[in-house]
């Protein structure tokens, strides 16, 4: 089976769960572009690479999409929000996101469901654990630095 995508959706919002496995998405965020693809999109878990956080592949599971106070929308990726990515016992935020490439190989011409499609809004407080990351390293809780 060919690499070479045949088709490329350029969405505002993507919901992981409305994806196949194998689904390569190309994020840009303010700072960094990201390659995501969607090992089980059910919980949201990837291998991503991209930026200082991630110069070589690393599994992560993509929790949403955030504002980074409090706001998230659960198992989606949304222009305008940065992305909340756990990895390992650490919650990192990107910055907020600019564009979203959904790169569909060969007969996967299923188109992605809208985040809002199945997405639900929480508005918790800060969650216990949640760090955030600059470009190049691992911040102290309560520190600030985005990707």
């Amino acid at each position: 089976m060919s690499t070479i995508p045949e088709t490329v959706e350029t969405p505002q919002a993507v919901s992981l769960a409305a994806l196949p496995a194998g689904e390569l998405i190309l994020v840009e965020t303010q700072n960094t572009h990201y390659r995501v693809v969607i090992t089980d999109p059910q919980v949201g878990r990837a291998r991503i690479e991209g930026g200082g956080a991630f110069p070589e592949p690393a599994e992560v599971r993509v929790v949403g999409a955030t504002s980074g106070a409090g706001f998230l929308k659960p198992g989606s990726i949304n222009v305008g929000l940065g992305m909340e990515i756990l990895t390992g016992d650490h919650y990192l935020v990107t910055s907020a996101v600019r564009s979203i490439h959904l790169m569909h190989r060969a007969g996967q011409h299923r188109r992605a469901r809208p985040a809002s499609a199945g997405a639900q809004t929480l508005t918790s407080g800060p969650r216990s654990g949640f760090t955030k990351v600059d470009t190049e390293r691992l911040l102290p809780p309560g520190s600030c630095g985005v990707l």
